[in-house]
């Protein structure tokens, strides 16, 4: 493949140029930006207590009994 018009070829070993549109949230990983991976972490944090909350919440009401209940008018032998 030729290089396009104005474009020199690459040097065997050297970084391939980022795309115009990178985005920034890679970038500062990339950089490995503190503030970045704090926020990030906190916020995989937050969601995974509150995914852990929701969970137990669904299992302290007893959600399968009732909706076992709901089937048996269905299933029920008539």
């Amino acid at each position: 493949m030729d290089p396009q018009e104005g474009e020199e070829p690459a040097e065997p070993g050297a970084e391939p140029p980022e795309p115009p549109d990178f985005d920034e949230a890679a970038a500062a990983l990339r950089r490995r930006d503190r503030v970045f991976v704090f926020r990030f972490l906190l916020r995989m944090g937050v969601a995974l207590l509150l995914g852990l909350w929701i969970f137990f919440f669904i299992l302290e009401q007893d959600v399968g009994d009732c909706a076992a209940r709901g089937f048996v008018g269905v299933t029920a032998p008539q």
